[in-house]
């Protein structure tokens, strides 16, 4: 057994050097690698145990297997990360934009609702209900329809999702 684990430091020692080209290297650390095989050799293996002749092992005991038992521990409830792909409800971004497109801006031109483009941020929560509404009206509208157009927007409603909470951005126009 000495004999293998010295020669198994055999190549690691004739390359401590860091040549690889074995005529150049071939008598010139020699010297160093026998120093360093006579070094080993002195190291015992840890490995072994050491006896003495007072040492009885006395009868060899039957190894018996006794099963162990660990409580289980609780559980816990699996975090989102952990939930299949397949189980989780995505945000319908396209009925989003569907829901948005259908309010009827109609009876805000009574309010002072002006022709033209505006623009609408819906911040949903996980339900689908709007949690804030914010409008840029058209130019030229009456600050009264304001309240009008973001009551408006407050009555769209998508279908719950799982996730973080969504801002839907969208420009509508009035006729």
């Amino acid at each position: 057994m000495r004999r293998f684990y010295l020669l198994s430091f055999l190549p690691l020692l004739a390359f401590q050097t860091g040549c690889t080209h074995r005529e150049a290297c071939a008598g010139v650390h020699l010297a160093d690698a026998a120093a360093n095989i006579a070094v080993l050799a002195s190291i015992t293996n840890p490995e072994q145990e050491a006896t003495t002749a007072d040492d009885d092992p006395g009868p060899e005991q039957p190894v018996v297997m006794v099963p162990v038992v660990r409580p289980i521990p609780p559980h816990e409830p699996a975090s989102k990360a952990d939930v299949p792909e397949a189980e989780r409800k995505p945000f319908d971004l396209g009925a989003a934009y569907g829901a948005i497109a259908r309010v009827d801006l109609s009876q805000c031109k009574a309010a002072g609702l002006a022709g033209g483009y505006g623009k609408v941020v819906v911040a949903f929560d996980r339900g689908g209900a709007p949690l804030a509404v914010g409008v840029e009206l058209p130019p030229g509208s009456a600050p009264a329809a304001q309240t009008c157009v973001t009551n408006a927007f407050q009555s769209v409603h998508v279908a719950a999702y799982d996730g973080e909470l969504v801002n839907v951005r969208r420009t509508f126009y009035v006729s």
